[in-house]
């Protein structure tokens, strides 16, 4: 079971966006939800090993990075959509 440390960590970091997104800090929406995506795999980590996070400074460095990548590819696929489908309009 995941500590409420953990979850809540995870919590404040996806509220972190909404607020972030309402106030239309595009930069800081993005750093709350790479840090709600490394919280996410950190969940993942202790609920399938039982381990409190994963160990080490380069495997924490890897999952932010990994985290971070794949919020920055989402923006940039979900922005080419919306383009295309408002292009598609005219």
């Amino acid at each position: 079971m995941a500590r409420p440390s953990e979850t809540g960590q995870f919590v404040v970091c996806a509220a972190g966006v909404s607020i972030a997104l309402a106030l239309r800090a595009r930069l800081a929406a993005y750093f709350w939800a790479a840090m709600a995506a490394f919280s996410a795999s950190e969940l993942c980590v202790h609920a399938f090993y039982g381990i409190r996070a994963a160990q080490g400074a380069p495997t924490h460095f890897a999952v932010m990075s990994a985290a971070m990548l794949s919020v920055m590819l989402g923006s940039a696929l979900s922005a080419r959509a919306t383009t295309d489908v408002s292009l598609s309009r005219h």
